[in-house]
């Protein structure tokens, strides 16, 4: 079947198996090389995707930080605004609270205008109605004091036509008129109660003498001298010169005046004291009381 072994023939049989083993050989260890070399770059590429998986990971870890921290810093702004629009509205309550009050004081004040201005109308409607018996009664007054005793009369008389101006000027309140004549009336009352001392000027010819006198509220001036060379008695519409003639017989009369004068002054003790008052008496020649 094989033909003819011959040596030859034998040896060319070893040198095609051994060929053939070799040949064999070289492609297991072809094969091998190729095994390995795709296991190397398996295990390369795994080690490249782990560190690609690692790097993702990290950056992951890093994005999510970042993420936690924003997170974070929105909710603190968020609770500071929330914070914040509680104390405005706060604030905005007190504020309006504030405004009702304001509003509240303005609308009062309005109404205490308005009420003023109606009795600043009412006043003025009075005062209208008021003026002419004021100016009357300072009439009356005047001619009262003209008539009377000679006790700062004058005086008394420039007072009430200063009140008369004033009263009647369009800007005087009529609370303030009617005080002007309520002081007044009070003063003339004063007066009509009191019992006073004060100095007073004679004219004799072109000198005047002063001399000391008092006045018996409204009724009557008795003045003298404090040599009582002069002595006089006063009443109702008479001047100090007409004071002069009632007790001109009755130069005793002077020692009585003088006495009084002297203790209104304190500088005698009190005591009783002959006084010469012919109004009262109804006759300039009697004797009258204490």
């Amino acid at each position: 079947m094989f033909g003819e072994c011959t040596p030859w023939r034998i040896g060319q049989r070893i040198c095609v198996a051994i060929l053939a083993l070799s040949v064999g050989a070289a492609s297991w260890a072809n094969d091998n090389a190729e095994s390995g070399e795709s296991q190397i770059r398996s295990s390369v590429g795994e080690q490249d995707t782990v560190n690609k998986l690692r790097n993702v990971h990290d950056k992951l870890q890093r994005v999510t930080a970042e993420a936690q921290i924003d997170r974070q810093a929105q909710i603190s702004r968020l609770q500071e605004a929330q914070a914040q629009n509680k104390a405005s509205k706060k604030t905005i309550a007190f504020l309006q609270k504030e405004i009702e009050k304001q509003q509240e004081l303005r609308d009062k004040k309005l109404r205490e205008n308005e009420e003023r201005a109606e009795k600043i109308k009412k006043l003025e409607s009075e005062a209208a109605t008021l003026a002419a018996p004021i100016r009357d009664y300072l009439d009356k007054l005047e001619a009262t004091i003209a008539a009377g005793i000679p006790w700062k009369r004058e005086t008394r008389l420039e007072q009430v036509s200063k009140s008369r101006e004033y009263i009647t000027h369009e800007d005087t309140p009529p609370n303030a008129a009617l005080s002007t004549v309520l002081r007044i009336q009070k003063e003339e009352e004063a007066l009509s109660r009191l019992v006073e001392t004060s100095t007073l000027e004679i004219e004799q010819g072109d000198e005047k003498i002063a001399v000391q006198g008092f006045h018996l509220g409204l009724l009557a001036v008795i003045f003298a001298s404090d040599d009582g060379s002069i002595i006089g008695y006063a009443g109702p519409g008479e001047s100090l010169d007409d004071g002069l003639e009632t007790v001109k017989q009755r130069p005793t009369a002077g020692e009585g005046y003088l006495r009084a004068v002297d203790i209104l002054k304190r500088r005698r003790t009190p005591a009783l004291v002959d006084l010469f008052v012919p109004t009262l008496s109804g006759a300039k020649s009697d004797r009258g009381g204490e």
